[in-house]
């Protein structure tokens, strides 16, 4: 792919310039009033390629088409003007009085384009304009035929070409393509609206400074630095990323990679809005981690959390614990208010447990009617000073549900880690005085238990 790739091209092609020279000659001396290379789609259909003089634009654009005698033979032939379709012939800045077509021959084959020469009515009747016998040497038949299908080859390359950067800047998505030699960019419209940038082609330098720009105003710039470093010692490197705009709260996924193309290094870029797959997978991970009721971490997701840091170091005399808390009664409640005050009682307990904490401490629910919260490294004495805390958060109102008035309360056993103690073994110490807790009277903190 060049770094024109994507850009029809404007001036006259080579191809285009050489056969309206041909026919310019062909004009001159045949004195012809129009002569035309035609396209023989089929036996007997033909579309016009070039002019000269040149059409109108009104005929030029017109998608039309002719009827040609199916025994056309090889040479100079004679047509009938009424042949000509009347589109054609109502377009003409004149009256035709007398056609001829040419059809080469080379080898034996008939090439799939002709020549068409028109001359005008004049007010003698008399036309002066004759085919000139110069075209049907051999050498002649072989140029025409290698500018027309040279033409016609060129004139469907860019019409692929035009294909193709219509459907380029047509995606939906924001795609890049870099050259390395020569330096230059092809930027779809998309791309050039997200990046600030001209659409079309761009120098390599521009390009560069735009997604530079871009990338800073990303909340997550810094994390960005190193992916696209290790493009400096491995051009052949795919690199996926997401870009978290702040400017539009706007989530991107970026991929690039290099092209399969041979001899050249080029690169595309392709930045796709990931920022509603991004929302939802965010949403369902955070559903996942959390019981839907109370909105406190689910079980698995809090020992998940505790695990990465149980282990940490704690300072001299201190030492994690963890608190279990269970509603005394919440049978009793469910029975005689019904599950929706329960699930009320549940969502407020919640609520008041969590006000107290700090911001290391993790609460969960553990199940039913119990919770549970781990205490970064402190003193037994602290822990204590905590679970007290939350036994009086929950009983010192009654809970609100409808019209209802629910007093709870909450038994509490709390267990401070000795030495290297597991975390299962810790939960079940602590789940020990939590049953001390309930048979010694409930709303209760329980903590030395044997």
């Amino acid at each position: 792919m060049t770094s024109d790739a994507l850009h029809p091209v404007h001036a006259a092609a080579p191809a285009q310039a050489a056969l309206e020279t041909f026919l310019k000659w062909l004009h001159h001396a045949g004195k012809f009033d129009l002569v035309l290379a035609v396209h023989r789609k089929t036996e007997s259909k033909a579309a016009v390629l070039r002019g000269a003089p040149s059409l109108p634009p009104a005929l030029a654009n017109l998608s039309w088409r002719w009827t040609l005698p199916q025994d056309l033979k090889p040479g100079w032939s004679a047509l009938e003007t009424r042949n000509l379709p009347s589109a054609f012939a109502a377009g003409l800045s004149f009256r035709p009085a007398q056609a001829w077509c040419f059809s080469p021959a080379t080898g034996g084959d008939i090439p799939p384009v002709a020549l068409l020469c028109l001359s005008a009515e004049t007010s003698t009747g008399v036309t002066t304009s004759t085919p000139p016998d110069t075209l049907d040497e051999p050498s002649f038949c072989q140029l025409f035929v290698h500018l027309a299908l040279a033409y016609q080859a060129e004139k469907e390359q860019a019409l692929c070409q035009q294909q193709f950067i219509d459907a380029f800047n047509g995606l939906a998505l924001a795609i890049v393509l870099v050259n390395r030699t020569p330096p230059t960019a092809q930027v779809n419209r998309q791309a050039a609206a997200l990046l600030g940038t001209r659409s079309g082609n761009v120098h390599a330098h521009q390009l560069s400074q735009a997604m530079a720009r871009l990338r800073a105003q990303c909340l997550n710039s810094a994390e960005l630095e190193a992916p696209y470093q290790q493009l400096h010692s491995n051009p052949d490197a795919e690199i996926h990323c997401f870009w978290k705009l702040a400017s539009h709260n706007q989530v991107l996924r970026v991929v690039t990679r290099r092209l399969p193309i041979a001899h050249q290094h080029t690169r595309i870029w392709i930045f796709e809005d990931a920022t509603a797959q991004v929302r939802l997978e965010e949403t369902l991970r955070r559903e996942a981690s959390l019981d839907p009721l109370t909105q406190l971490l689910n079980r698995r997701s809090w020992f998940r959390q505790v695990r990465a840091i149980y282990d940490a170091p704690s300072p001299e005399h201190q030492a994690p614990a963890v608190l279990l808390l269970d509603l005394d009664h919440f049978k009793s409640i469910n029975d005689r208010y019904g599950h929706g005050a329960g699930d009320d009682v549940l969502r407020t307990v919640a609520h008041r447990i969590a006000g107290p904490l700090r911001g290391g401490d993790l609460l969960g629910r553990y199940g039913g009617e119990e919770f549970i919260v781990f205490l970064p490294p402190m003193t037994a004495e602290q822990a204590v000073q905590v679970a007290e805390r939350l036994r009086t958060a929950v009983a010192d109102s009654p809970v609100r549900s409808g019209q209802l008035r629910i007093g709870c309360t909450v038994s509490i056993g709390m267990a401070l880690r000795i030495g290297q103690e597991s975390l299962r073994s810790l939960i079940r110490r602590a789940d020990s005085n939590l049953y001390h807790a309930k048979h010694a009277g409930r709303n209760q903190v329980s903590h030395n238990a044997h």
